[in-house]
Parts: structure tokens; sequence; C-alpha cells
């Protein structure tokens, strides 16, 4: 059984204000229709400071979502189910 792929407008619509998309691949058997993507999530980490104290410090994961927009983390691919992206069909 195959997976539906949506358009790259699809996935532009459904994009939440924290992720950045950064290369789309596309299907060679449905020209359009994007079959991964590869892009970063903006999130903030906790750094320590001289003084003892620690602060929030913007920072960027690398991520890649399949076609159906399940996201996967990192250089492990670790699955992240809060990053999916809500495509519907």
């Amino acid at each position: 059984m195959m997976k539906s792929l949506f358009t790259t407008q699809q996935w532009e619509t459904a994009k939440p204000a924290d992720v950045v998309y950064d290369h789309f691949f596309y299907s060679e058997r449905e020209p359009g229709k994007v079959l991964f993507v590869h892009g970063f999530i903006k999130t903030s980490k906790r750094v320590q400071l001289s003084n003892g104290r620690s602060s929030r410090k913007p920072c960027y994961r690398k991520a890649i979502w399949n076609g159906s927009g399940l996201c996967r983390i990192g250089s492990y691919h670790v699955r992240e189910h809060k990053y999916d992206i809500p495509l519907r069909g």
C-alpha cells in the first residue's frame, strides 16, 4: 500500500512557527509531491552562567520529516512525536 504524498503548498500551510524547512526532496513517480524534508526546529536550551545562574539560549535542532509529516531529530534520527507536521489529505 502506497502512502499518500503531499505538495509543497500543503507542507508550507501546515508548518508550525518554530520550524524552518531547509530542503524538499520530491518523488519521481509523482511529480510535485514531497518524499521527505530536511530542516530545523527552533528551541531553547538551558546554559549555566559564570555566576551560578542559568539562562535560556535559543538553538536549532536538525530534523527530517518523511512524506507523512513524521519527525526524526538529530544525527541518530530519534523519533519525536511533538514535532510532527499535521498534514491532511
